[in-house]
């Protein structure tokens, strides 16, 4: 199952650019207003929302700020225009859970969505849904590509095909790693495959539980 993502930005070429790199791996939906994104957020309730930050209208502030109020906790992920980064720390205060500058590539995106929606996970403690990428491939040949492609070295060779027992039903098998410094961190210490794809296996720095390792360690 893809997961539902709302793309908000009053560019319409940025906005079509956000919504071509989020629709390799997700379901996007994209509007050009916050009154538009607002509708359609509390409406589906989506995975995720992008936002587009501007510096002299600052519509994402002010999403966020709308969303805060009708109780959504819809995570979000502000894209920064030009002269918007001074922001950051705005943003975050107000809600947001991941910040980019735009332009972004396709591997930077997919790397702050899968981290921002793995934070998620780790707050309900709950398995995120098969992907149609997991679901519609030949999961063993996955679990070595994924093991092959390994840059963090907690995760090396520690990727492998799981199964749950739920009543009397034995779930299908999903690509997953039991992440050891996740789990020293009171983490979630499973992670599933769009985080081991795209941190694990991408940019292991984009990982919270590594980035607590390296603080203190240098400490």
């Amino acid at each position: 199952m893809e997961s539902k993502i709302v793309i908000v930005h009053s560019d319409k070429r940025v906005r079509k650019a956000l919504e071509v790199l989020c629709s390799v791996h997700h379901e996007p939906i994209a509007v050009r207003d916050v009154k538009a994104g607002l509708k359609m957020i509390l409406k589906i309730s989506p995975a995720l929302a992008v936002v587009g930050l501007d510096s002299q209208k600052k519509e994402a502030l002010q999403l966020l700020r709308y969303m805060k109020s009708y109780g959504s906790v819809v995570p979000v992920i502000v894209v920064a225009g030009r002269g918007a980064g001074a922001l950051q720390m705005q943003a975050m205060k107000a809600g947001a859970k991941g910040f980019l500058e735009y332009p972004v590539d396709q591997s930077r995106i997919d790397r702050e969505i899968s981290r921002v929606l793995q934070t998620s996970l780790d707050v309900t403690d709950s398995i995120p849904p098969i992907t149609e990428e997991e679901a519609n491939t030949n999961r063993t040949e996955m679990e070595r590509t994924l093991n092959r492609r390994m840059k963090c070295h907690v995760g090396k060779n520690q990727v492998y095909l799981r199964s749950l027992i739920i009543g009397l039903t034995k779930t299908k098998p999903r690509i997953t790693l039991k992440c050891a410094l996740r789990a020293d961190f009171n983490m979630q210490s499973q992670i599933y495959y769009e985080y081991i794809r795209d941190v694990c296996c991408n940019d292991p720095s984009a990982c919270p539980a590594v980035q607590q390792f390296a603080a203190k360690n240098s400490a």
